[in-house]
């Protein structure tokens, strides 16, 4: 997987950290998660999925998940531990394909460790247009944030309080 992240931020003399890098912009914009807490979903279950201004698309969420531990410069030169976090969009269309077409898919296994006893189109069929962040919950679960919504390119701390000196999720 990645290595930890090391990452010097210039000090930005009071402007404002770029709005997905706050706690608070996912709690405004009606995020959910795994839990009722979206404060435990992030911190204990590293997901927490929304729509943005970027989801286009009908049935398009934008999930926020758990890259790995690494730490971050305060503008003090102090070294901070922290959990980085990476975001990626999915579509209905997406994961159908995942589980369908896109041939690495082992439904068997799969069904077994969620629980499920019907076939792979009846899953689809029952949580594709209810709950299908939470199908995606499942199947990276199983398969892993990489597999699922891909590789990590640019990870990014998120800041409760929104300044790059405050404590971090």
């Amino acid at each position: 997987m990645l290595g930890e992240y090391k990452i010097k931020y210039k000090n930005y003399h009071g402007n404002t950290l770029p709005e997905r890098y706050t706690f608070a912009y996912y709690e405004q914009k009606g995020f959910e998660g795994c839990d009722v807490s979206l404060e435990i979903s992030l911190r204990e279950y590293g997901l927490i999925w929304g729509k943005n201004k970027d989801c286009t698309t009908e049935g398009e969420y934008y999930f926020v998940y758990f890259v790995n531990d690494g730490e971050y410069q305060k503008d003090n030169g102090d070294d901070v531990k922290c959990k980085w976090y990476d975001s990626g969009w999915l579509t209905p269309k997406d994961v159908i394909d995942k589980i369908f077409n896109d041939g690495w898919f082992e439904w068997d296994s799969f069904s077994s460790h969620i629980g499920y006893t019907g076939t792979a189109k009846e899953y689809v069929d029952e949580f594709i247009k209810e709950s299908m962040p939470r199908m995606v919950k499942d199947m990276i679960s199983y398969y892993g944030c990489e597999n699922i919504l891909g590789s990590a390119y640019n990870p990014f701390p998120i800041f409760k309080y929104g300044g790059y000196n405050d404590e971090t999720f």
